[in-house]
């Protein structure tokens, strides 16, 4: 039960960015562990921003999107949430943009960096599936079922892949059918 209670403040903390202590932790097992978290993550791209470069494509099509150079003229504008929203899942209120059912969603999200930007995370809310790239780059994949629910994944960016300047960000969101969803966020620690 105290693991439990331990887990679930810590995973609400994560979720608001609030700062917790170091703190000692002891396990059903009878060992304790340090538990800390960084006071202040600073959002740079917050779940639900604008300015989302999409495409609805069936799935597996556009192999190469997630590449800086791949031209995207043919994608349309949106903002997050991308879904449709038919289940009554949390999060469904806050869609902004249709996806279709039993589709691949391909979003691209330009970010402007300062030098010396490190200790960056991607965090995704998705139903069903999302692969993460960034800068063309895979960093994280989540296979996931039912509602969406925020920081279904958390991919950590290499420092070594975040340039100084513009950095591309892109999602591939497939969608098994029923209802859909996909919203992410930036953070840095």
């Amino acid at each position: 039960m105290l693991v439990s209670s331990l887990l679930l403040v810590l995973a609400v903390a994560l979720t608001l960015g609030v700062g917790i202590v170091p703190t000692r932790s002891t396990h059903a097992a009878g060992y304790s562990s340090q538990i800390e978290v960084k006071s202040e993550a600073h959002i740079v791209l917050r779940y639900g921003a604008s300015g989302y470069r999409y495409k609805v494509v069936k799935h597996g099509a556009d192999q190469g999107f997630q590449d800086p150079a791949y031209n995207a003229s043919s994608f349309k504008e949106g903002r997050a949430a991308f879904g449709t929203g038919v289940n009554g899942c949390p999060l469904d209120p806050t869609i902004n943009t249709p996806w279709p059912p039993n589709t691949d969603i391909l979003v691209r999200k330009a970010i402007d960096l300062p030098a010396g930007t490190t200790e960056l995370t991607v965090h995704v809310a998705i139903d069903n599936d999302a692969v993460v790239y960034w800068n063309g780059v895979e960093i994280g994949a989540t296979v996931h079922e039912y509602c969406a629910a925020h920081n279904t994944l958390i991919a950590p960016v290499p420092d070594s892949a975040v340039l100084a300047g513009k950095n591309l960000l892109a999602i591939r969101g497939t969608d098994r059918g029923g209802s859909t969803y996909l919203d992410l966020q930036v953070l840095q620690r």
